[in-house]
């Protein structure tokens, strides 16, 4: 048994002896210094050895608390009652060489492990710029005042969660979502040279439910769908007078193109491109879906003798054969 007695107590200052609490949540006074301040309140700053296990069987069962105290009661070498304010934590729960600041007594916010780690256990405010030079690791990240409750999974304020792999467990997905307090949102990419006001960047492209994908410039795949390899598509900036692209139909039969220069209107069927120059004979060697429309370089028009036509929009109809708006065959 150690011993329990008070070595010294004064006014202020109380030291105990060496002893040691045997019970875990109990402490024992190493020291404390005591002020009355004009509310009548007792202001304890000191340092307690604290039981933080049922076990006796090492130094690590024990830990060292300094701190702040107001109106606790010293009884022999306790300390008990009052408020507990923020705490210096020597050995906190058990872990040998960490230091933790405790809140309240109970609820540890930074810590200092014993490999020189560091573990933030409740939020982080940051006034100023927070630089890692090394990984920053968070299985949630948020931004704004964005905020994903750990129990429930609701999302709730405004801002941006990055995710990976909890929308849709097993897809292995990176997963971004944008939190708005009531309306439809969706997301917007900028760029602009450094020193600019971000307000004066060039949006490069947004995407939302309401409004779809939008692109201020040129939109281009490089692989081909047919071949694997190439360009899939490639779609650059139209005329001011014309759409560059317009899909039309939704029952998926008719995708209409215009390229950048206004010509050659097609639905493709496999690995086919068009052209202003395409004559008639090339465009009946090619394979195409009915509806498909297409300018023919050397397709004739009213008046114009064979061999002489200058060229008009054709289309494929139901029974494969090609005409011109007016219902006439194509010909050449």
């Amino acid at each position: 048994m150690r011993p329990h007695a008070l070595e010294y107590a004064g006014f202020s200052t109380y030291i105990p002896g060496t002893g040691a609490p045997e019970t875990k949540g109990t402490n024992h006074i190493m020291y404390d210094f005591a002020s009355i301040v004009d509310t009548n309140n007792t202001l304890h700053f000191g340092a307690q050895s604290y039981k933080n296990s049922d076990t006796s069987n090492s130094y690590t069962n024990w830990e060292v608390r300094l701190g702040l105290n107001v109106d606790g009661t010293r009884t022999q070498d306790t300390l008990s009652g009052g408020t507990q304010f923020a705490q210096l934590v020597f050995n906190y729960n058990g872990a040998p060489g960490n230091l933790c600041i405790l809140m309240g007594g109970t609820t540890p916010g930074l810590c200092q492990n014993g490999d020189g780690s560091l573990e933030a256990h409740t939020a982080m405010t940051f006034d100023s710029d927070l630089v890692a030079n090394g990984r920053l690791n968070a299985s949630l990240l948020t931004t704004g005042g964005a905020n994903v409750d750990s129990t429930t999974g609701a999302a709730t304020g405004n801002g941006t969660a990055y995710l990976w792999n909890k929308i849709t467990p097993g897809q292995g997905d990176t997963e971004i979502v944008n939190i708005n307090p009531s309306v439809v949102g969706g997301y917007s990419f900028y760029d602009t040279v450094s020193g600019n006001v971000p307000a004066a960047s060039d949006l490069l492209f947004s995407v939302s439910k309401q409004k779809g994908f939008e692109a201020t410039g040129n939109i281009r795949s490089d692989l081909n769908v047919y071949t694997g390899a190439g360009h899939g598509f490639d779609i650059v900036p139209a005329d001011t007078s014309k759409p560059n692209i317009e899909l039309t139909n939704s029952d998926g039969q008719t995708a209409i193109m215009t390229n950048y220069q206004g010509g050659a209107l097609l639905q493709k069927l496999g690995d086919v491109s068009s052209d202003a120059t395409r004559p008639l004979a090339a465009i009946k060697a090619g394979t195409y879906a009915v509806s498909t429309r297409m300018w023919c370089a050397n397709c004739l028009n009213a008046g114009q003798a064979a061999g002489s036509g200058t060229g008009r929009w054709i289309f494929l109809d139901s029974a494969k054969t090609w005409r011109s708006d007016d219902g006439v065959v194509a010909a050449d």
